[in-house]
This record gives structure tokens, C-alpha cells and sequence, in this order.
């Protein structure tokens, strides 16, 4: 993390095996992992010659799918071997263990391909015109409380 002047830790949540930092940055908020990325709960790329065997994210590294300034971060929930993240525009995004489909996105599960390393986005939030205002993250299931927008 930046030690620059203009930057905070708003706050800090700790899943099973990984940890997630907000970090705010002029009028822009950012999430940072680390830990265990084997799962993916890290949302940072698998490294190279890894497959099948654990890895981990040494320090703070920010989660690039989701580092878009308009996209400030701000609800957070870590689960067992997963993470959401809601942003400012009211999308939730998943990464992790997908195993017991609680990244939301549906499906059958192939073996072996239980995980999402890279944030994805839970299609049908956005689609119920709700307003998201808690996420939650169990040890194998997530869930989010909304309401209609004001």
C-alpha cells in the first residue's frame, strides 16, 4: 500500500485464509488483498505453474478488475475461501470458491473449476432495480439484504 499522504485504510475484513483492506485515495476508495489466493478469495491472477497447489498474495495488492475510480468500493463481506464487494453504482462483485455456488452465479459446477480468481459481477442484483445495502458472507454461502431506492 501507497504510503503517499493522501491515502487511508478505511477499513479492514478477514475472510478464512485472506484479508481485505479498503484503501481511500483522493475521492476514490480501492480494494487490497492478501493471503491465500488459491481459491481465488484474493481476486488476484493465478500465478503461472500454481494449478492444484496453494499460493498466497505476500502484501497488499490491489484488486485491478475492480480499480476503476468511478467504481469506488464500498461494502465489503469475506467468507470462507471467497469476497464481495458492492461499489458505489450499486454492482456486487464476487471472487473466490464458487464450490456451493456463493459467488451467485448459477449453474452447474464443473470439477475442478469451482473458483473465480477474477471479479465477476452478480448479474441479476442490478436487475431487480434494488437498492444493495448489506452484504454477507458465510463459511459456504453469501447472501445481501436490498431495498427499493428511495
Amino acid at each position: 500500500v501507497s504510503t503517499q499522504s493522501t491515502w487511508g485504510i478505511v477499513n479492514i475484513y478477514a475472510g478464512g485464509y485472506h484479508v481485505l483492506a479498503v484503501v481511500k485515495t483522493g475521492s476514490s476508495s480501492f480494494a487490497y488483498t492478501w493471503g491465500e489466493g488459491t481459491m481465488g478469495a484474493t481476486g488476484q491472477p493465478e500465478p503461472a505453474g500454481s494449478s492444484g497447489t496453494r499460493w498466497y498474495v505476500g502484501q497488499p495488492t490491489k484488486v485491478s478488475a475492480i480499480a476503476n475510480p468511478q467504481l469506488t468500493v464500498g461494502a465489503v463481506a469475506l467468507g470462507f475461501k471467497h469476497s464481495l464487494v458492492l461499489d458505489t453504482c450499486n454492482n456486487v462483485w464476487a471472487f473466490g470458491s464458487d464450490a456451493f455456488s456463493q459467488l451467485g452465479q448459477g449453474g452447474p459446477k464443473a470439477a475442478l473449476n469451482f473458483r473465480n480468481t477474477a471479479p465477476v459481477m452478480i448479474p441479476r442484483v442490478a436487475s431487480f432495480g434494488l437498492k444493495v445495502v448489506k452484504l454477507c458472507a458465510g463459511s459456504f454461502h453469501s447472501f445481501l439484504i436490498a431495498k427499493k431506492p428511495e
